[in-house]
């Protein structure tokens, strides 16, 4: 049997290693084939004229499977068995006559309530609780020679798996304490082999031991198990799966939305380079009434001004370069951080709030976001325009690009969505001529809100902050 055993072990060591090169086999492939690409494009001589490139598709990544630290119970669906016969025929030749019994007559079959969890990296245990009915020998005894008997079962186990978390199909070693327990006591210590499938509900264990006496009231033996396990999922783990999924789902939505964009865009310019990736969809109504309400507020009578210090919203008597808001100081606060262009040609006073950083001047601008949008609208394409063309006219300013959401979904969720936004508006100013690094993207979620998140209020909160000031 000890021979047997061996082989069994060679067999699940040679289907590891098997495993193992497999995989390091396909991950040197995909090396070579990105290497071949990388000199591919190396030898490629340079093009004169423009080329119209294809945007790349970008697979999923598939979420590297993780460990499963989850507790999986068994209600009474472990089995054990533990054989005398096939030793003891070993040990004592033709003084046995085990080969001639039933396997009901020279071993003990139990069922049991087990419980087994992961503790850390590649090692896992677990207990079982159960009633066990067959026959149990000492080595002094022939089994032929004892009766059946109903034991208390008693088992503790540990396993070692040889394979990373990775794969599903994980085969194992294992080390464990026996004990099943009448008038006295038959403890043994079972060491083995076995194959577990792991599942996102479901796990199936199966093991073959050798088990070595501990007692003088047992003798060696052999011994095999079986069971089903179901997984235990806590709250904590429902909500954070729930949320992964919400974020998964969205990042695909993302991924879609980029997808359609960069065919429907023309990246290119004359000299082949890149010059815009982003569609507009602009209202020609409201751009066209926008219009016709800055022709009106020019024509208008200048005296007739808004005396909350913001221009004439849509009024046709007042003139929008006429700020009350002057007489605060704030339009020659931002004049001095705008470059003295405020006004038709720069800021408007209504774009922007003034702010300070680290005690210095600084310029606030802020954008809205439709309920679990990320895009651009319209109106917010405006402000950022002035922005960019601020950055342009003068080299020393910078931007903070920050998102943030209402509090309606996970936190994880709302993590996601205001880097989505923030990321959006970070990308189209980039793909307007701003370089990276005078842009610093950052993203809060729900937090620090400006308003309350009621169905009047949380708009408010849907937004991205974009903030003008100095270079440090």
């Amino acid at each position: 049997m000890k021979k047997v055993l061996i082989c069994l072990a060679a067999c699940l060591v040679l289907t590891a290693q098997a495993l193992l090169a497999q995989t390091k086999t396909q991950e040197e492939a995909q090396r070579g084939d990105s290497a071949v690409n990388q000199e591919t494009v190396k030898k490629e001589p340079a093009r004169q004229e423009p080329v119209k490139k294809e945007p790349e598709r970008q697979e999923p990544e598939r979420p590297e499977r993780e460990w499963d630290n989850r507790w999986f119970i068994s209600p009474l669906l472990k089995f054990h068995a533990q054989e005398f016969g096939m030793l003891e025929k070993n040990k004592y030749g033709y003084v046995s006559n085990a080969n001639e019994l039933s396997i009901m007559d020279k071993a003990n079959g139990a069922v049991a309530i087990s419980a087994y969890k992961n503790i850390v990296g590649r090692l896992s245990f677990s207990v079982d609780i159960g009633l066990a009915y067959g026959h149990v020998t000492s080595k002094e005894r022939l089994i032929s020679t004892t009766e059946k008997q109903t034991f208390n079962l008693l088992n503790a186990t540990i396993y070692y798996h040889l394979l990373s978390h990775r794969y599903r199909l994980q085969p194992f070693i294992s080390a464990g304490i026996t004990n099943l327990i009448n008038d006295s006591s038959y403890t043994s210590a079972p060491m083995g082999l076995g194959l577990k499938f792991n599942a996102k509900k479901i796990m199936i264990m199966a093991q073959a031991a050798y088990g070595y006496s501990i007692s003088k009231t047992t003798a060696n033996s052999l011994n095999y198990s079986l069971g089903l396990y179901l997984g235990i999922n806590n709250k904590k783990r429902k909500k954070a799966e729930k949320d992964k999924a919400a974020a998964a789902a969205a990042a695909d939505s993302a991924k879609k939305a980029q997808e359609e964009l960069a065919k429907k865009t023309d990246t290119t310019g004359k000299n082949g380079q890149v010059v815009n990736n982003i569609v507009i969809n602009v209202n020609v109504d409201s751009l066209l009434a926008n219009r016709m309400g800055n022709n009106n507020g020019t024509n208008g009578n200048n005296q007739n001004g808004n005396q909350n210090g913001w221009p004439n919203n849509g009024n046709p008597n007042g003139n929008p370069n006429d700020w009350q808001g002057r007489e605060n100081g704030k339009a020659d606060f931002g004049d001095s951080l705008a470059g003295g262009r405020t006004g038709k040609n720069g800021f408007d006073l209504i774009d922007y709030q003034v702010d300070t950083i680290n005690g210095k001047p600084a310029l606030k601008f802020i954008i809205y976001f439709y309920y679990k949008d990320y895009a651009l609208t319209s109106r917010s394409f405006g402000t950022v325009d002035k922005v960019i063309a601020q950055l342009r006219r003068d080299p020393k300013k910078v931007v903070e690009i920050k998102g943030y959401t209402d509090n309606v979904g996970s936190t994880e969720y709302n993590n996601y969505l205001s880097m989505r936004r923030a990321q959006m508006t970070f990308d189209y100013m980039n793909s307007r001529g701003v370089p990276p690094d005078r842009m610093i993207v950052s993203y809060y979620g729900k937090e620090y809100p400006v308003a309350e998140n009621t169905a009047a209020n949380a708009w408010l909160n849907r937004r991205v902050e974009i903030i003008v000031h100095d270079k440090e």
